[in-house]
Formats: C-alpha cells, sequence, structure tokens
C-alpha cells in the first residue's frame, strides 16, 4: 500500500500570490485540490504555466456570464483539480456538468480506482436559492458515486458550513456520507479550529473539510490545517494523507504479458472438439442442479467448483487460438487519447441516458468530444509514421558505404567466387564437365 498527500485550498482568486504559496508548500502534495480560482476557460491556462509538474483539470464558473457579452461585478466560481505528472497516464477527467465540482478518476493498477474531487458550495445566504444549489451538488455528487461503483472516492473543498451545525443542509450531507459508507473527516488537533478568517469581522470558521471513503484513512480525525503567513487567501489549506493501492506496481515489471486472442483467424472447429473433449471429463453435480430449496447454501460449494471447471475447460482449450500482445495492433497509441477515450464514452452514456437528443448543448459536446478523439487518433498515426520515416533517414544517413560495398564485394562478384565440384552427384573435374556438356546438348534438343 501506498500514501497519496492531497492538499485543498480554496484560492479565492489564483494569482501569483497563490501560484508562490503553493510552491512553498513543504510537504510533498500529489494532488491539488482549488476551488474559487476566478477564471474562465480562456485563462485557466495559467493554472498549467504555473504548475508545469502537474496536469491541470479545470471548471470554469463564468463562462455562461461571459457569454451574454455584459462584463459587471467581480471574477467568481471555478474549481480545479492539479495530479501531478508521476500519476498522468493513469488519470482523466469525469464529466460533471457543474462548475462546483471538478472529478479526475486515478487508475490503480492492483486496487479500486480513487477518484478525486474539488468541491465548491454556495455561500450561505439563508436563501431558498442556497438551499436549492447546496442539494443540487450533493446531487452531483451522489450521480457521480452511483456512476462510477466500486471506486474509492476523496471530496476535498470549501463546503461553506460547519461540521457540528445543527441544520438541515448538516444533516442532507451526513445522510451522504452514511448512505455511502464514507467518513466526513476532522482536522488533527494543532492549535487552529478554522479554515477560513476575517480578520477585520473578527470571524474563524472551520468550513473546508475532506470526505473520503472510510478505508482511506485510518480514523475519522485526519489531515492537517496548513497556518502559514505566506497564504495570501482568505482561507487556509488543507492537507491529508490517503492510503491507497500500490499505483507503480506496472505490469511491464511483471513477468505476465496480457495477450488478446484473434478468433477471427482461429480455426472455431478445432476449438470446439478440444472444448467438448475437455467438458466432457467434468462430473455435473447432479445434486446441485435438482436442489429446488431456495437460497440453499449446501450445494454452493459444488456449483462454484462446476463453475471453476469449466473456466479452466475454456482457458486450456484456447491454446489452439492465435495469441497477440495488447497493444500490438494499435503500435501508434499515445497516452493522451488514453485521456479522450473516457471522455468520449462518458458524453455518449450521457447523451444516450437523456433520450439521444439530435440537438442542444449534449449534443453539441458529445460531437465535440468525438471529434477530437478522432483527430487525435489521426494525428498519433501521423505521428508515428513520420518518427518511422525519421528514425530511417537517420539510419540510412550514418550508413557506412564504403564499408557495405566491400561485403558486397567479396560475397557476390565473380572473382571470389569458387567453382563447384560436383553436378548432378557426379566429382571431378573430368566428369562435372561431361555432365554439363551432356546436359547442355539434351537442352538444345529440347529447345529446337
Amino acid at each position: 500500500m501506498e500514501t497519496l498527500s492531497v492538499l485543498s485550498l480554496n484560492c479565492h482568486g489564483f494569482d501569483l500570490g497563490i501560484s508562490q504559496y503553493l510552491h512553498s508548500v513543504p510537504q510533498s502534495v500529489d494532488v491539488i485540490l482549488l476551488q474559487e480560482t476566478w477564471l474562465c476557460e480562456a485563462t485557466c491556462y495559467r493554472l498549467s504555466e504555473a504548475f508545469s509538474d502537474y496536469n491541470v483539470y479545470h471548471s470554469s464558473a463564468m463562462e455562461e456570464k461571459l457569454s451574454l457579452g455584459i462584463m459587471s461585478g467581480r471574477l467568481f466560481g471555478g474549481t480545479a483539480v492539479m495530479v501531478h505528472k508521476k500519476l498522468a497516464k493513469r488519470t482523466f477527467q469525469l464529466i460533471t456538468n457543474s462548475h462546483r465540482l471538478t472529478a479526475v478518476r486515478c487508475s490503480m493498477p492492483s486496487g479500486a480506482d480513487v477518484i478525486f474531487c474539488s468541491v465548491y458550495m454556495p455561500f450561505n445566504d439563508s436563501s431558498t436559492d442556497y438551499c436549492v444549489e447546496f442539494e443540487a451538488v450533493v446531487g452531483v455528487m451522489q450521480g457521480l458515486v452511483d456512476k462510477c461503483l466500486g471506486c474509492k472516492f476523496v471530496f476535498g473543498g470549501d463546503y461553506n458550513i460547519s461540521k457540528g451545525s445543527t441544520n438541515r443542509l448538516c444533516d442532507i450531507l451526513n445522510g451522504f456520507c452514511h448512505g455511502n459508507s464514507f467518513s466526513w473527516l476532522d482536522p488533527v488537533p494543532c492549535g487552529i479550529d478554522y479554515t477560513f478568517h476575517n480578520d477585520t469581522l473578527q470571524r474563524f470558521t472551520l468550513i473546508d473539510y475532506f470526505v473520503c471513503s472510510s478505508d482511506l484513512v485510518n480514523s475519522s480525525t485526519a489531515g492537517y490545517i496548513l497556518n502559514d503567513g505566506d497564504n495570501t487567501s482568505d482561507h487556509l489549506a488543507i492537507v491529508c494523507q490517503f492510503t491507497v493501492a500500490d499505483m507503480f506496481c506496472d505490469a511491464k515489471s511483471s513477468n505476465h504479458c496480457p495477450v488478446k486472442l484473434l478468433w477471427d483467424k482461429a480455426n472455431l472447429d478445432t476449438y470446439q472438439s478440444l472444448v467438448c473433449n475437455a467438458l466432457s471429463y467434468i462430473e455435473l453435480p447432479v445434486d446441485a442442479l435438482l436442489c429446488t430449496v431456495s437460497n440453499c447454501q449446501i450445494h454452493c460449494a459444488q456449483i462454484e467448483q462446476y463453475y471453476t471447471n469449466i473456466v479452466r475447460c475454456l482457458d486450456s482449450s484456447s491454446h489452439c487460438i492465435p495469441k497477440v500482445k495488447v497493444g500490438f495492433q494499435k503500435h501508434w497509441w499515445h497516452p493522451d487519447l488514453d485521456d479522450l477515450k473516457p471522455k468520449c464514452i462518458d458524453i455518449t452514456s450521457l447523451w444516450s441516458s437523456m433520450g439521444r437528443p439530435r440537438s442542444g448543448l449534449i449534443n453539441a459536446e458529445r460531437l465535440k468530444c468525438k471529434y477530437r478523439y478522432k483527430q487525435a487518433i489521426k494525428a498519433a498515426m501521423q505521428d508515428n509514421d513520420r518518427a518511422f520515416n525519421d528514425d530511417l533517414f537517420d539510419h540510412l544517413c550514418l550508413k557506412d558505404d564504403v564499408r557495405f560495398w566491400k561485403t558486397w564485394r567479396k560475397r557476390f562478384c565473380s572473382n571470389y567466387v569458387k567453382p563447384t565440384n560436383i553436378v548432378n552427384g557426379k566429382c571431378g573435374t573430368k566428369n562435372v564437365l561431361n555432365e554439363f556438356v551432356s546436359s547442355s546438348v539434351v537442352l538444345d534438343v529440347l529447345t529446337q
């Protein structure tokens, strides 16, 4: 098992001060969750420029307002998840359709995948709209959990409520945690019991938390509040260590190489014969098959053994099926395509669940994802061909012409060709000559 360090911070506007502060954090952070970036899609590149060691996934809250063409009020909203590039090949963004929740899925080679989410709940102004929007964000979180069954979750961010509050919204979030076996983590006591501070109004509240799958931490008290003087935000950062499955036990380090069966090139008659022969040796669990007792536990072991024997027969008979290494037929595949493919699948699934509309935002987004994926495949194939041609050209430029022709002449030029001593089984110079002359005469007669 390994640990991943996750930091969460409400930026109150991403700027140079926040960038310098995050770079100065003494701990090695694997995942950074940001809220209130105040960036739009046109300016979110600043995150990538400031953190070149991280892959940035950002959701802007200002696109709708910017599309109106009327610029009024201050910047607002926006969430981001930044994943260290050592994990880049294993991560891709999930579609949430909410600027208050950005989710990134990290694939684990030897365990359940972990999904990191940056959450920014609406400000509590005690209005009806606030309650509706808060419940909507919790609904997005629950939808993500239902969609990714079997995964582990880390929700970090600004929840804008305190854990000990006695109100309906706190009960909703508690119900979400209990219903999904999540832990709403309390920070380790370290003299600081708040994350939001307004020194002018003397307001100090603890509203930034981590909510995670219970088996990712040892107790419900985990993580620390970073009370750093160079933090220019009105929120303090929180950081926590999560225990996950081994991330770097790469399949290449194992002797097992995944293969793919080429059924289209297989002799199915041979495979059928081998399977029938192997299945004939399996003893049928007659008592278990004839059992009429509902939820019978007596014959479970027999049924499991019967199933295991069938699978073993199918597997052992597959040696007659041609096999190739996984990825052999797509040697041009690029890690960037691993990000685009799940996005395309997710948006298509969402589009299908909404009745396959032929117009509207969902259909437009689906077509954009599909177009980007197809263009990326085309570019990857072209780049692979270009790299192969460049390598071939380099090798040809570096070849030794003089040595090549010396070897060629030594092996094939007539001055070095030695005459044979045997023709049609006849040995000796005289016999070889007579055999050659007689063969030539016969050939002339036949041609006439």
